[in-house]
């Protein structure tokens, strides 16, 4: 599942117990990705080409999935 949002400033917040690194990746570069560098492959690059084409849908679907 993906979020869109903007980023509006800051820096970024995680937990540094569970998480070892964080950083924003422009997506022209998670295109490029390998299926050893990226984390479930093949889901993840089906979201990241449906980001970069700008594909929508409203958060209601998944109720929609759901029930």
């Amino acid at each position: 599942m993906q979020f869109n949002a903007n980023i509006i400033g800051g820096e970024i917040e995680y937990d540094k117990n569970e998480t070892l690194d964080v950083k924003w990746i422009p997506i022209e570069e998670l295109e490029k990705m390998s299926d050893k560098e990226l984390k479930a492959y093949n889901s993840s690059i089906d979201i990241i080409k449906d980001a970069s084409k700008n594909k929508q849908y409203p958060l209601e679907i998944i109720k929609e999935l759901c029930y």
